[in-house]
């Protein structure tokens, strides 16, 4: 899969005062861990796909990265054991419907929510999340995107950025923040630009450790 501006902007915003181990769920390439370890260089970063190539390109790239405290792992989310509880866990989830399938199963699996429901993030999260851990997730505005809390999972969103392409546009991707510790929730926006190929100051302040050129 090509690097997306999704990723980008998750590996940018997600955010922890000192985490010492943090788990990317459905890595990918591995480009947010990557992000995420030239943010916090002491901290464990493990990364789990379930495809298979995915996982290959993840681990040849922490390798060629000089990063160290990175971990590849081909595991599908509801069968991954963690040996360690994390104080950040992130995703950028799949979010397309089943009926959006193509003829390439490792789109499908990156693309399509039958691989990874959110609901599957949110209890894994519960289960190997820290106290004072965060759970940073970036999908569709028009997603419903809330744990189920007929399962008592006792969430509670610290921070939501909407993001907009340009001042005229309305949000089409939203950012979330998740903690188990009660809060006022943080309400932000976020354009990219202010038109074609002329980012904001906002995004660029964001992304500018990330790009050579901007």
């Amino acid at each position: 899969m090509k690097v997306g501006t999704d990723g980008v902007l998750l590996g940018a915003w997600a955010s922890h005062p000192q985490p010492y181990r943090i788990l990317d769920i459905g890595s990918g390439s591995g480009l947010i861990s990557l992000m995420l370890a030239q943010r916090y260089p002491l901290a464990q970063i493990d990364a789990i796909d379930a495809d298979y190539k995915a996982f290959q390109q993840s681990e040849l790239n922490f390798r060629l990265s000089g990063f160290t405290g990175l971990r590849a792992f081909h595991n599908r989310l509801q069968e991954f054991i963690p040996d360690t509880s994390y104080d950040l866990i992130v995703s950028n989830p799949p979010f397309f419907a089943p009926h959006f399938r193509s003829t390439n199963e490792a789109r499908n699996t990156a693309r399509l929510n039958d691989s990874l429901d959110l609901n599957d993030i949110f209890y894994f999260s519960r289960q190997h999340l820290n106290p004072n851990g965060r759970l940073a997730l970036i999908y569709p505005t028009s997603h419903p995107g809330n744990p189920r809390v007929d399962e008592g999972l006792d969430w509670h969103l610290q921070r939501l950025t909407r993001v907009c392409s340009t001042p005229l546009k309305e949000p089409h991707r939203d950012l979330h923040e998740w903690s188990l510790l009660k809060s006022e929730t943080l309400h932000q926006q976020l354009i990219i630009e202010n038109s074609r190929h002329h980012y904001t100051d906002e995004f660029k302040s964001l992304v500018k450790d990330f790009y050579l050129h901007l």
